[in-house]
């Protein structure tokens, strides 16, 4: 059951596939393989939640307007999740991305208890994150889902000066011939 499945979901991604549903399927990967590295529940938490994030923000991007837990909370609605699973399984991801040390250095200290909270939370979110892109493959697939079309403006400009700088400090490229 799951190969057939597979080909039938394949073009969804391959060549030139939706590129939203690619980065999420991408960065899910990547929460999960982080997961299975780690020496232990700490090892690569911040980097877990981060991805898990990721994938929320790929699939759901804020629109004009809107703030990017809104349109995650609208949009996983239209998928079917209850204001309770959306709370408890998806938003906290983005929530704990924002709160402790993931994408902004923290230095605080938690207890043992606010630590089993968050560990309990990674380990249980797998599973919801792989049933919702389940349910959203499924759903596109039907035709009764469609995510946010994707518009490559190119980097944004201050990478392309960055990129630029830095390229200059480094020298010539033996890559570039």
């Amino acid at each position: 059951a799951k190969i057939p499945r597979t080909w039938q979901r394949l073009p969804l991604v391959a060549d030139g596939g939706n590129a939203r549903l690619r980065a999420a399927l991408y960065y899910f990967y990547k929460a999960c393989r982080l997961e299975r590295v780690g020496s232990g529940p700490s090892e690569f938490l911040a980097e877990i939640l981060l991805n898990l994030a990721k994938t929320l923000a790929a699939l759901f991007p804020a629109t004009e307007g809107e703030g990017s837990r809104d349109s995650v909370r609208k949009n996983l609605r239209r998928l079917g999740y209850d204001d309770d699973e959306v709370e408890s399984y998806f938003l906290p991801a983005m929530a704990l991305r924002d709160e402790i040390d993931v994408a902004h250095i923290s230095l605080a200290a938690f207890g043992p208890r606010q630590l089993d909270t968050i560990f309990r939370y990674a380990e249980s979110a797998e599973q919801h994150f792989r049933d919702l892109l389940q349910r959203l493959l499924a759903a596109t697939i039907a035709g009764s889902f469609t995510l946010e079309p994707y518009e490559d403006t190119g980097p944004r400009p201050g990478a392309t000066v960055l990129l630029k700088r830095l390229a200059d400090r480094l020298g010539p490229s033996s890559a570039s011939g």
